[in-house]
């Protein structure tokens, strides 16, 4: 019983520390970008809430396959002009959450659609860029 009610507080507090951030981002001018797997990530779900004008991302993801050593997680956004990269992490917090700061804001004034992939940390001294597509707002 008392470890029920102390999962409940925990929770609780989970769940207002995310309405509160989701708030604060649809307050702002905020994009937000339904991610599904790929075959690469079978499984793996969640959103990335874009803040262009706050110069910030947050990615709410689930069940992301574990990395492998020497590679990390790329957000890119597509526009009509460009492909850029947004950010890179190597896991989430306990809660599935990433927020990284967006340095290129400017050049994201029309996202069409975001991808996640799984690349290399440091690019390969001569082996092509491997890239595996992990999970993607369009399909």
């Amino acid at each position: 019983s008392l470890g029920l009610g102390l999962d409940n507080v925990f929770l609780h507090r989970k769940v207002a520390l995310q309405n509160t951030a989701l708030a604060a981002l649809q307050n702002a001018q905020t994009e937000v970008f339904s991610m599904k797997a790929t075959p690469a990530a079978l499984g793996a779900s969640g959103r990335v809430l874009l803040d262009v004008q706050g110069g910030h991302a947050v990615i709410v993801m689930h069940k992301l396959p574990p990395l492998p050593k020497g590679e990390a997680y790329h957000l890119w956004a597509f526009t009509p002009q460009a492909k850029v990269l947004c950010g890179r992490f190597n896991s989430t917090q306990a809660d599935g959450q990433v927020n990284l700061s967006l340095d290129q804001a400017k050049q994201l004034q029309s996202v069409r659609f975001m991808r996640i992939s799984r690349e290399a940390v440091a690019p390969p001294q001569r082996k092509p860029k491997q890239r595996v597509l992990v999970l993607t707002s369009e399909l």
